[in-house]
């Protein structure tokens, strides 16, 4: 490790241990490596609430004068942290992942992540907002983990290796308006737009909505799997213990001995007006749901599919469907909801195919660009400029 490098490394963490709430620090240049941990607590975030003091759900948290990291001008390497609250990463050309194990109020903004395993990965916390980013040829776009409050809105996902946004044991979670288009898995992958999943030893994911995103691909669109596993002898199970969807143990039950159980499924989703043009069979698929809500969702068969993109729901309870549209693929034929209303709509029909031309035409735009701003900051004088607060 080069005196070099840990002077730039110390120069970022004195620069945000000293920043205060709302004020913004600047990084030029190049920051393309490991940055030491400013371990610290920012402002607190806060749920907001209704008039009757209730916390609103779908990722509406909102964060009171963030610390902001300003890297329009920088390219940046891996960041992990751990215990801070409070941040707003704006912009930058990132070359590794932001980690952030106990972090609350963190926001991402109009970053381009390129060729990372795991961009976005947040865990612990409650309030995390991803919008406007960019991410190519990442294994994973964005994980939150044992969440509460997330938002990921208006994104853009390009050949993606595995999944674009990961939601693991969320409290609270809205997925909108994004892109996932020209997924390239590796050989024997199943990548989904969005994985949502639970674990029994902890409260199942909740109170989640995905809605307005375009998906078209080599992937599967909404994957909520509900899977059998053994729990170990002494797992408290918060929730209770299910298995085949029949609750058989009562929430608090401590396990007297090694058990097979589902993973806790979901309670509380909305998935409403996606266009998923999928190459896998799962275009939705929900196990264990309990309360979940489709709607005028619109599925197709991409090209590359061997099987028809369908929505597939399994030990659901508790479920509104209307309005969805599957048309026919791989030999098999379309299927309408007998209450089939906006999918239906041609004008409707004919906006999402123009969204997916427009999609595939903002992928070939969005790689020029980013080789472009890569050629300007290997040119650019400031290089290596210091940071400034």
């Amino acid at each position: 490790m080069t005196d070099a490098y840990l002077a730039k490394r110390n120069e970022l963490k004195v620069l945000l241990e000293a920043a205060k709430p709302g004020q913004t620090v600047k990084l030029r240049g190049d920051w393309a490596f490991p940055a030491a941990a400013p371990h610290r607590w920012g402002p607190k975030a806060t749920s907001p609430k209704d008039a009757d003091g209730k916390v609103l759900p779908f990722g509406s948290l909102e964060t009171d004068a963030p610390v902001i990291l300003d890297c329009t001008e920088a390219v940046m390497g891996d960041l992990y942290w751990g215990n801070i609250s409070g941040f707003r990463f704006v912009g930058g050309d990132w070359r590794g992942g932001i980690r952030i194990d106990g972090g609350s109020g963190i926001e991402v903004q109009d970053a381009v992540f390129t060729g990372v395993s795991k961009a976005v990965n947040v865990s612990g916390g409650v309030g995390l907002k991803v919008r406007g980013a960019s991410f190519v040829g990442c294994d994973y776009g964005v994980l939150a983990g044992a969440m509460a409050e997330v938002l990921i809105e208006d994104n853009s996902v390009v050949s993606a290796v595995v999944d674009g946004f990961t939601l693991a044991g969320v409290q609270g979670a809205t997925v909108r308006r994004n892109s996932v288009i020209g997924s390239k898995p590796f050989v024997g992958a199943h990548p989904d737009f969005c994985q949502v999943y639970s674990r029994a030893n902890a409260p199942p994911a909740c109170d989640i909505l995905i809605e307005d995103n375009l998906v078209s691909g080599h992937t599967q669109g909404v994957g909520m799997f509900n899977h059998d596993r053994v729990y170990a002898k002494g797992t408290v199970l918060p929730a209770g213990g299910r298995l085949k969807g029949e609750l058989i143990f009562p929430p608090g039950h401590v396990l007297a001995e090694d058990t097979k159980l589902n993973d806790g499924g979901f309670e509380r989703v909305i998935i409403r007006r996606n266009r998923i043009i999928g190459g896998a069979p799962h275009g939705i698929g929900v196990y264990g749901a309990r309360d979940l809500v489709l709607e005028s969702n619109h599925l197709s068969t991409h090209p590359i599919g061997g099987s028809r993109c369908s929505i597939n729901l399994v030990e659901c309870v508790d479920v509104v469907r209307r309005g969805n549209r599957i048309d026919a693929g791989a030999g098999k034929p379309a299927v309408v909801d007998p209450d089939l209303v906006a999918a239906a709509d041609p004008a409707r029909i004919a906006e999402l195919e123009a969204a997916v031309a427009r999609a595939e035409a903002d992928r070939l735009f969005m790689a020029e660009q980013i080789a472009s701003a890569r050629a300007w900051m290997q040119a650019a004088p400031h290089a290596l400029a210091p940071a400034t607060a």
